[in-house]
């Protein structure tokens, strides 16, 4: 089973569609939905406290099934200098994994790869920026001078 990106224009009109071979979520199950509501409610209670929860976002507990069908399986879809698409893949929140897939504009895969701690790549036209997490969680940011195409320039083992 292949997945599509539906292409928009700036207006929000469809103007294509791109198949590709990246991996379609799996379906968001009641499980899902319960596990993400706790962690949400942590999060706001960490962050805001228990009156701004009980005040202001007690309404995820309402939630009864999810509004997506699927799981995402990435955070983000970069265009790079040359055209490509670089798709960046949710984060493992056990292994700190994350994929990476590189397609052609025709959604053609032109690479995969996963790396470990890295929270982000950005590809501009003369350098890649890759931005790491350290032991004690603050980011690092590395600027690699391109060399060549994306296929070549993209080596996970930089990132290491």
């Amino acid at each position: 089973m292949f997945n599509h990106f539906q292409i928009v224009d700036l207006t929000g009109n469809a103007v294509c569609k791109i198949q590709t071979p990246l991996p379609i979520g799996a379906v968001v199950t009641a499980d899902d939905l319960a596990e993400w509501q706790k962690k949400k409610k942590r999060s706001i209670i960490k962050y805001d406290g228990n009156e701004a929860y009980a005040k202001h976002f007690n309404y995820i507990e309402r939630y009864k099934t999810s509004i997506y069908k699927r799981k995402p399986i990435f955070s983000d879809i970069a265009v790079t200098p040359e055209g490509n698409l670089l798709v960046e893949g949710e984060i493992d929140s056990d292994t700190r994994k994350r994929e990476y897939w590189l397609t052609d504009p025709s959604g053609k895969l032109l690479k995969q790869f996963n790396t470990t701690g890295v929270t982000a790549i950005t590809i501009s036209t003369n350098y890649i920026l890759v931005i790491k997490e350290t032991e004690n969680d603050e980011n690092r940011v590395y600027c690699i001078t391109r060399k060549g195409k994306d296929v070549e320039d993209l080596n996970p083992k930089l990132f290491e």
